[in-house]
Protein backbone atom coordinates (compact mmCIF):
# COMPACT_ATOMS: atom_id res chain seq x y z
CA UNK A 1 0.00 0.00 0.00
CA UNK A 2 1.50 3.52 -1.04
CA UNK A 3 2.91 5.36 2.19
CA UNK A 4 1.47 9.29 1.91
CA UNK A 5 4.19 11.52 4.30
CA UNK A 6 3.10 15.20 3.44
CA UNK A 7 3.58 16.12 0.02
CA UNK A 8 4.25 13.42 -1.24
CA UNK A 9 3.55 9.74 -1.17
CA UNK A 10 5.76 6.33 -1.52
CA UNK A 11 4.94 4.25 -4.36
CA UNK A 12 7.50 1.85 -4.47
CA UNK A 13 11.01 1.17 -2.83
CA UNK A 14 13.90 -1.36 -4.33
CA UNK A 15 17.63 -1.25 -3.63
CA UNK A 16 20.55 -2.22 -6.52
CA UNK A 17 24.26 -3.12 -6.39
CA UNK A 18 26.04 -0.98 -8.71
CA UNK A 19 29.05 -2.64 -10.53
CA UNK A 20 31.25 -0.42 -8.87
CA UNK A 21 30.24 -2.46 -5.32
CA UNK A 22 27.75 0.28 -3.55
CA UNK A 23 24.31 -0.49 -2.78
CA UNK A 24 21.87 2.17 -3.36
CA UNK A 25 18.08 2.88 -2.37
CA UNK A 26 15.51 3.95 -5.41
CA UNK A 27 12.38 5.17 -4.47
CA UNK A 28 9.70 6.43 -6.29
CA UNK A 29 6.88 9.04 -5.13
CA UNK A 30 3.96 11.18 -6.19
CA UNK A 31 4.06 14.51 -5.71
CA UNK A 32 0.26 15.71 -4.64
CA UNK A 33 1.02 19.33 -6.00
CA UNK A 34 3.70 20.74 -7.90
CA UNK A 35 5.30 21.00 -11.43
CA UNK A 36 5.91 17.01 -11.32
CA UNK A 37 4.24 13.88 -11.09
CA UNK A 38 6.19 11.91 -10.12
CA UNK A 39 10.08 11.51 -8.29
CA UNK A 40 12.84 8.51 -8.44
CA UNK A 41 14.73 9.28 -6.15
CA UNK A 42 18.01 7.58 -5.38
CA UNK A 43 19.91 7.05 -2.16
CA UNK A 44 23.52 5.58 -0.88
CA UNK A 45 23.00 3.69 1.97
CA UNK A 46 26.71 3.64 3.68
CA UNK A 47 28.66 0.84 3.95
CA UNK A 48 30.52 -0.46 7.01
CA UNK A 49 33.18 -2.42 5.08
CA UNK A 50 33.19 -1.30 1.35
CA UNK A 51 36.40 -4.07 0.17
CA UNK A 52 33.97 -6.60 1.76
CA UNK A 53 31.39 -5.42 0.51
CA UNK A 54 32.47 -5.27 -3.21
CA UNK A 55 33.88 -8.62 -3.09
CA UNK A 56 30.61 -9.88 -1.68
CA UNK A 57 28.53 -8.49 -4.44
CA UNK A 58 31.21 -9.79 -7.14
CA UNK A 59 30.94 -13.12 -5.01
CA UNK A 60 27.18 -13.92 -4.95
CA UNK A 61 26.51 -12.59 -8.52
CA UNK A 62 29.30 -14.44 -10.25
CA UNK A 63 29.22 -17.57 -8.07
CA UNK A 64 25.40 -17.91 -7.37
CA UNK A 65 23.82 -16.20 -9.91
CA UNK A 66 22.37 -12.82 -8.03
CA UNK A 67 21.11 -10.34 -10.29
CA UNK A 68 21.95 -6.43 -8.97
CA UNK A 69 19.16 -6.45 -7.03
CA UNK A 70 19.01 -9.26 -5.40
CA UNK A 71 22.91 -9.29 -4.65
CA UNK A 72 21.61 -5.20 -2.78
CA UNK A 73 19.09 -7.44 -0.76
CA UNK A 74 21.76 -9.83 0.11
CA UNK A 75 23.86 -7.27 1.67
CA UNK A 76 21.48 -5.67 3.48
CA UNK A 77 20.25 -8.93 5.09
CA UNK A 78 23.62 -9.64 6.51
CA UNK A 79 24.00 -6.00 7.65
CA UNK A 80 27.52 -4.73 5.58
CA UNK A 81 25.03 -1.35 4.92
CA UNK A 82 22.66 0.78 7.34
CA UNK A 83 19.58 0.47 5.95
CA UNK A 84 17.87 1.45 9.01
CA UNK A 85 18.83 5.05 8.18
CA UNK A 86 15.26 7.49 6.82
CA UNK A 87 15.51 9.31 3.65
CA UNK A 88 17.08 12.53 5.61
CA UNK A 89 20.06 10.62 6.91
CA UNK A 90 20.89 9.43 3.67
CA UNK A 91 23.07 10.69 0.87
CA UNK A 92 21.12 11.72 -2.12
CA UNK A 93 22.87 10.75 -5.61
CA UNK A 94 20.22 10.90 -8.22
CA UNK A 95 16.62 12.17 -9.09
CA UNK A 96 14.70 11.59 -11.96
CA UNK A 97 11.31 13.65 -12.74
CA UNK A 98 8.68 12.13 -14.57
CA UNK A 99 4.72 13.36 -15.64
CA UNK A 100 1.96 11.73 -17.50
CA UNK A 101 2.68 11.89 -21.42
CA UNK A 102 -0.33 11.01 -23.99
CA UNK A 103 0.78 10.57 -27.47
CA UNK A 104 -0.96 8.41 -30.91
CA UNK A 105 0.68 5.28 -31.72
CA UNK A 106 2.02 4.40 -35.04
CA UNK A 107 -1.83 2.20 -34.82
CA UNK A 108 -3.89 5.79 -34.27
CA UNK A 109 -4.34 4.97 -30.88
CA UNK A 110 -4.09 7.14 -27.55
CA UNK A 111 -1.78 6.01 -25.20
CA UNK A 112 -0.77 7.31 -21.47
CA UNK A 113 2.54 6.77 -20.61
CA UNK A 114 5.54 8.59 -18.11
CA UNK A 115 7.99 11.16 -19.82
CA UNK A 116 11.10 12.24 -18.30
CA UNK A 117 11.27 15.91 -17.50
CA UNK A 118 14.59 15.86 -15.04
CA UNK A 119 17.43 13.23 -14.62
CA UNK A 120 20.42 13.62 -12.18
CA UNK A 121 22.86 11.49 -10.94
CA UNK A 122 26.02 12.45 -9.08
CA UNK A 123 29.65 11.54 -10.58
CA UNK A 124 30.70 9.05 -10.31
CA UNK A 125 27.40 7.03 -10.24
CA UNK A 126 26.38 8.45 -13.25
CA UNK A 127 28.74 5.65 -15.20
CA UNK A 128 27.25 3.38 -12.48
CA UNK A 129 24.10 1.91 -14.89
CA UNK A 130 21.91 3.74 -12.35
CA UNK A 131 20.34 5.72 -14.79
CA UNK A 132 19.16 2.37 -17.24
CA UNK A 133 17.67 0.91 -14.74
CA UNK A 134 16.08 3.87 -13.22
CA UNK A 135 14.66 4.02 -16.95
CA UNK A 136 13.85 0.12 -17.29
CA UNK A 137 11.55 0.51 -13.98
CA UNK A 138 9.49 3.21 -15.07
CA UNK A 139 9.10 1.36 -18.14
CA UNK A 140 8.30 -1.58 -16.55
CA UNK A 141 5.74 -0.04 -14.90
CA UNK A 142 3.74 2.51 -17.18
CA UNK A 143 4.46 0.24 -20.58
CA UNK A 144 5.66 3.97 -22.25
CA UNK A 145 8.68 5.83 -21.32
CA UNK A 146 9.31 9.49 -23.05
CA UNK A 147 12.51 11.23 -23.26
CA UNK A 148 13.08 14.62 -22.24
CA UNK A 149 12.24 17.35 -25.02
CA UNK A 150 15.77 18.74 -23.68
CA UNK A 151 18.55 16.05 -23.36
CA UNK A 152 21.87 15.78 -22.21
CA UNK A 153 24.62 13.88 -24.13
CA UNK A 154 24.62 11.16 -21.62
CA UNK A 155 20.79 11.09 -21.82
CA UNK A 156 20.80 10.92 -25.51
CA UNK A 157 23.41 8.10 -25.90
CA UNK A 158 21.24 5.96 -23.40
CA UNK A 159 18.51 6.57 -25.43
CA UNK A 160 20.45 5.80 -29.03
CA UNK A 161 22.08 2.65 -27.42
CA UNK A 162 21.03 0.78 -23.71
CA UNK A 163 16.74 1.84 -24.64
CA UNK A 164 17.02 0.27 -27.88
CA UNK A 165 17.96 -3.07 -26.51
CA UNK A 166 14.74 -2.45 -24.57
CA UNK A 167 12.60 -2.50 -27.41
CA UNK A 168 11.98 -0.17 -30.22
CA UNK A 169 12.00 3.08 -29.76
CA UNK A 170 10.14 5.44 -31.74
CA UNK A 171 10.83 9.40 -33.29
CA UNK A 172 7.29 11.13 -32.48
CA UNK A 173 6.88 14.90 -33.42
CA UNK A 174 5.14 16.22 -30.20
CA UNK A 175 3.72 19.25 -32.65
CA UNK A 176 2.05 16.97 -35.97
CA UNK A 177 1.28 14.25 -32.96
CA UNK A 178 2.52 11.39 -35.15
CA UNK A 179 5.55 8.38 -35.07
CA UNK A 180 7.75 9.40 -38.24
CA UNK A 181 10.33 7.21 -37.51
CA UNK A 182 12.02 4.25 -35.80
CA UNK A 183 15.25 5.38 -33.96
CA UNK A 184 18.08 3.19 -35.69
CA UNK A 185 22.05 3.12 -35.80
CA UNK A 186 23.96 6.00 -35.23
CA UNK A 187 21.33 7.98 -33.60
CA UNK A 188 18.77 8.68 -36.64
CA UNK A 189 15.92 7.03 -38.60
CA UNK A 190 16.32 3.73 -39.27
CA UNK A 191 14.09 4.38 -43.01
CA UNK A 192 14.58 8.00 -43.49
CA UNK A 193 18.10 9.35 -41.80
CA UNK A 194 15.97 11.54 -39.52
CA UNK A 195 17.66 13.42 -36.87
CA UNK A 196 16.27 13.57 -33.56
CA UNK A 197 18.79 15.93 -31.47
CA UNK A 198 20.13 18.95 -32.16
CA UNK A 199 22.98 21.05 -30.48
CA UNK A 200 21.25 22.69 -28.02
CA UNK A 201 23.32 25.28 -26.08
CA UNK A 202 26.45 22.56 -26.24
CA UNK A 203 30.04 23.93 -27.73
CA UNK A 204 30.62 21.86 -30.99
CA UNK A 205 34.02 20.62 -29.24
CA UNK A 206 32.33 18.81 -26.72
CA UNK A 207 29.72 17.07 -28.96
CA UNK A 208 32.48 16.03 -31.30
CA UNK A 209 34.56 14.41 -28.30
CA UNK A 210 31.42 12.67 -26.64
CA UNK A 211 28.91 12.24 -29.14
CA UNK A 212 31.56 10.55 -31.36
CA UNK A 213 30.45 9.82 -34.89
CA UNK A 214 26.77 10.03 -34.95
CA UNK A 215 24.96 12.78 -36.15
CA UNK A 216 22.86 15.66 -34.74
CA UNK A 217 21.28 18.81 -36.39
CA UNK A 218 23.52 21.65 -35.77
CA UNK A 219 20.78 24.34 -35.90
CA UNK A 220 19.99 25.51 -31.84
CA UNK A 221 16.66 24.24 -30.95
CA UNK A 222 15.25 22.32 -33.93
CA UNK A 223 14.33 19.08 -32.55
CA UNK A 224 12.70 20.56 -29.30
CA UNK A 225 9.34 19.42 -30.14
CA UNK A 226 10.60 15.47 -31.21
CA UNK A 227 10.69 13.02 -28.37
CA UNK A 228 11.90 9.28 -28.48
CA UNK A 229 9.16 6.72 -27.46
CA UNK A 230 10.03 3.04 -26.05
CA UNK A 231 6.66 0.97 -25.34
CA UNK A 232 6.33 -2.35 -24.16
CA UNK A 233 3.86 -4.86 -25.53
Amino acid sequence: MPLSMGGYTILETFHFATPEGDVVRLVEMRADKGEFDNFLVVYLLPSYNSDYQFDEITRVMDDEGMSAFEAAEHIIKIEIVDATLSPEELKVVGRFAYNDFSFIGVDGNEYLGKQIKGAYLEPPFDSARIGSTAYRFILDKYRHLVCDNLQTILGASMWSGTMRRYGEVMIYDTVKKCCLDQLGDKAKGSATGFLPWDIGSLPLSRVTDEWGDRELRLDKGSCTHIVNIISLP
